[in-house]
């Protein structure tokens, strides 16, 4: 039997793909409307697995960090999947969530290493935030004229997350520059391979802030 999300072929849904020359992360970017999707995917060997990601409450911009991050003489180490940026209609504040796909994780070395890759990713993007972000106008479509973002990390397995104790899917970064938390997707909460921009934000934003 096969496992969700996965297939030799992805299905008919937009992704985000990056201009011929890459120069700038904007340039591996895109614009999704309110109530339209956008298709989050990795290949392995010949098999796809993927999670649609809806913008249910606001407009977003989600690039594809990865093929950035392999063009960019500036990004040192390791690199997530996908960037999306956001705003959080309750209060105002921009998201900037890092994402990291893994179909299936069933060992707590392999939760370890993913949480250790997402983090040293928010590293990275904390660095170019200033060049990368704040001098193109082409975030403000997500975050107009806002330069105080809050950045999170989450780990995506539309196939499961088994055998990692809850204690060990969400880790909490204190850095004297920034604060940002790391945390993986409860399973069930990957409806139909489907993800909106508010389960993502339910990750991180305290209930008391949210509808």
């Amino acid at each position: 039997m096969p496992l969700l999300c996965t297939g030799d072929k992805l299905p008919d849904i937009p992704t985000v793909n990056c201009s011929d020359s890459i120069k700038t992360l904007d340039n591996c970017c895109q614009l999704v409307e309110i109530e339209t999707e956008i298709l989050l995917f990795e290949k392995v060997e010949k098999s796809y697995y993927w999670v649609k990601l809806e913008a249910d409450e606001i407009q977003l911009i989600v690039c594809n960090l990865e093929k950035y991050a392999n063009q960019a003489s500036s990004w040192k180490g390791r690199r997530c999947d996908y960037l999306v940026m956001g705003m959080n209609v309750e209060d105002a504040d921009c998201y900037l969530i890092i994402i990291e796909l893994r179909h299936l994780i069933v060992k707590e070395e392999q939760a370890i290493d993913k949480l250790d890759q997402v983090e040293q990713t928010i590293q990275n993007i904390i660095s170019i935030l200033p060049q990368e972000i704040y001098n193109s106008p082409f975030f403000d479509q997500a975050c107009p004229e806002i330069t105080n973002y809050k950045i999170a990390g989450i780990i995506i397995a539309p196939a499961g997350i088994r055998g990692i104790s809850r204690e060990n899917r969400t880790r909490v970064i204190n850095h004297e520059k920034y604060q940002a938390i790391i945390t993986m997707m409860p399973p069930e909460q990957v409806r139909n391979c489907t993800i909106t921009w508010r389960d993502l934000l339910q990750q991180f934003v305290p209930p008391s802030r949210r509808r």
